[in-house]
């Protein structure tokens, strides 16, 4: 009966200890380095600095080193929920990061989606402005 029991618990705990697997891709994981909070994605992270109605973004690699502006392609859409959406001007940060003041027009939360290209490849992130 003990055998049996035991047997019995490993068949249902083996696959359980296989289902935890990724845990050094979490975005907890991943160095911060200037500051901001991390936004992971397939082909790059974004780190994100929001003060008040300014957004500051780095675009920064899986291995948490900077990622030259030349190679990355960023668009930006805000999303307020009484008005139309309107495209966001981020501007260069010299000498790596990209900066932009949004109009929260009377909200107190603005979604922002952000898309970067890098290597020919999209990855969409979601940031969100409060006041």
């Amino acid at each position: 009966m003990k055998k049996l029991l035991f047997v019995l618990s490993l068949i249902f705990l083996l696959p359980m200890s296989y289902s935890h697997e990724g845990h050094k891709l979490a975005p907890g994981s991943f160095k911060v380095i200037h500051g901001g909070e991390i936004k992971v994605g397939k082909e790059l992270n974004l780190e994100v600095i929001i003060k008040k109605n300014e957004v500051t973004i780095y675009c920064v690699s899986h291995d948490s080193k900077d990622i030259p502006k030349d190679k990355v392609k960023l668009s930006a859409i805000a999303k307020p929920k009484k008005k139309k959406s309107y495209p966001v001007d981020f501007k260069d940060l010299a000498p790596i990061g990209y900066i932009a003041n949004v109009d929260l027009s009377g909200e107190n939360r603005l979604p922002i989606e952000v898309t970067v290209e890098y290597q020919g490849k999209k990855d969409v992130y979601k940031i969100q402005v409060e006041e």
